[in-house]
């Protein structure tokens, strides 16, 4: 018999391979202004390739720079 975890699951619309989770966490990777950088790329990039099926992102900030909480910290960057 083969277990759940390895079996697809609909979330709404969106169908996830299998039933592996990474919960959000603080990984520190962003840049000084909250952009990703090649570290996290790689980190995201392993993640998805290891067979994790959803990955939820950690904490991110949406005001630069009174919004961010600490050096690392992800941030959604709004440009004109």
């Amino acid at each position: 018999m083969t277990s759940q975890l390895f079996t697809p699951i609909k979330l709404g619309k969106m169908e996830i391979k299998n039933r592996f989770m990474r919960s959000a966490t603080w990984d520190a990777m962003a840049d000084s202004s909250g952009l990703i950088t090649d570290r996290s790329k790689a980190l995201y990039h392993e993640l998805n390739t290891g067979g994790i099926g959803l990955i939820v992102t950690g904490f991110a900030f949406v005001s630069f720079p009174l919004g961010q909480a600490g050096v690392g910290q992800f941030g959604i960057i709004m440009t004109k």
